[in-house]
């Protein structure tokens, strides 16, 4: 799986990918500095927390669009 993120979404995204079994390789999209970077950085923190309490607690992940049969 390919996944395209900003930076600061990006690890979390990988982590994640990794947990549930997938074979991910990740792309940088920033285009630079941001102005809510702080804000940001904050949010993901806040984030990452909240995966590794989905993950114990065996949250599946979300399905918005169901396959294709």
């Amino acid at each position: 799986m390919i996944l395209i993120s900003q930076s600061y979404h990006l690890k979390r995204a990988l982590f994640l990918g990794k947990v549930f079994g997938l074979d991910c390789i990740g792309y940088n999209a920033d285009s630079g500095p941001y102005k809510t970077e702080g804000k940001q950085s904050f949010r993901e923190i806040l984030a990452n927390i909240k995966a590794l309490l989905d993950i114990g607690n065996e949250r599946a992940p979300e399905v918005i669009i169901a396959p294709k049969k």
